[in-house]
């Protein structure tokens, strides 16, 4: 560690509800709301012994009672409406149990990876996970991969959120990316 230098991180901060109050929350490798926030709840409530394994369990588990909701994100002041599955805020590459879900995030680049899951289907959910843990799922016409400073997200429904695989709150919801707040000796 002696040749480490400090390197920037960049950081996102939530602004969402909590118990009913507003609160703010910070994250560095990758927040979602939707599908993953659930799960992230689900395994939270559970224990999070078991690693992959018990993030699969609990996947497998809400695939059988989640249904996607009616959403509205705005990206960088661009707004895009539809039923989703998640959206997911991505600094880095990896969440849930090693599913490589940005390929393409970087943590210094000033953005987030924003990575929009679309009205998958339950069996879908199932026959696409390979390609999640692959980073191959971009393909996919139900996913879009976009990049922004800035998201918000709104739901018809209850839409949880996820930050480090920790229960972070619910939607409404507003992402920014804060460049470079961190720094770390690599």
């Amino acid at each position: 560690m002696r040749d480490a230098r400090p390197q920037p991180l960049d950081v996102g901060r939530i602004e969402c509800v909590l118990g009913g109050q507003p609160t703010t929350r910070y994250f560095a490798n990758v927040a979602g709301l939707g599908f993953d926030g659930e799960v992230a709840d689900r395994v939270n409530r559970a224990g999070k012994s078991g690693g992959t394994l018990t993030y699969q369990l609990a996947l497998l588990q809400n695939l059988g009672v989640y249904q996607n909701k009616h959403v509205r994100v705005t990206i960088d002041g661009q707004s895009r409406e539809g039923v989703m599955n998640s959206v997911i805020l991505a600094n880095a590459r990896y969440f849930g149990g090693g599913m490589f879900i940005a390929p393409n995030a970087r943590w210094d680049d000033g953005r987030f990876d924003v990575i929009l899951l679309g009205n998958f289907g339950k069996l879908e959910v199932v026959a696409n996970l390979p390609r999640l843990y692959r980073g191959t799922h971009l393909t996919h016409p139900k996913v879009t991969e976009l990049r922004a400073t800035e998201v918000t997200v709104e739901a018809r429904e209850r839409m949880f959120i996820q930050a480090e695989g920790e229960l972070a709150g619910e939607a409404p919801a507003t992402f920014r990316i804060l460049p470079g707040a961190l720094k770390i000796l690599r």
